[in-house]
């Protein structure tokens, strides 16, 4: 031929590209599949972590009665010497704080902004914490804020 066209150095293989469109093709799908799996696994996180709060919830609303005789018992104590007063008002400031972190650690938990564990055990921590402190000042009979003092 004249024209070159059947020239035996030049065999155009049109079989490349359609094959090369064919891979495009499956490496797309493979990267829509991905997205998917993605958020599956994004949903099922979200569903993970609402069932871990409420059994976590359970448990530290449980708890939260020895928490509470930790904080009452030793500020029944210091009342006496305090007044009444007192210990109504720190015990109804402690109990708003503690409803606070309940419901706003049970709010960062379900937008998973906080660990579920940290977010429903905070609470008890921050009561226990505060009344082991009071025990510590009822049994060495010392006043709330002895530290501040300069005698």
């Amino acid at each position: 031929d004249s024209a070159g066209r059947n020239n035996v150095g030049y065999q155009p293989n049109y079989g490349d590209a359609t094959r090369l469109r064919s891979f495009a093709a499956h490496v797309s799908s493979m990267a829509r599949q991905v997205e998917r799996s993605a958020a599956q696994i994004a949903e099922q996180k979200k569903l993970t972590n609402k069932y871990e709060i409420e059994i976590y919830k359970k448990y530290s609303i449980a708890f939260a009665s020895v928490a509470f005789i930790l904080f009452g018992a030793p500020l029944s104590i210091l009342s006496r010497r305090g007044g009444m007063g007192f210990a109504i008002s720190a015990s109804f400031v402690l109990f708003v704080m503690y409803w606070a972190f309940l419901i706003g650690g049970e709010d960062l938990a379900d937008r998973g902004l906080a660990d579920p564990f940290w977010a429903m055990w905070s609470a008890n921590i921050l009561v226990s914490v505060v009344g082991l402190y009071l025990l510590y000042l009822a049994i060495s009979e010392k006043h709330p804020l002895f530290f501040l003092r300069r005698d």
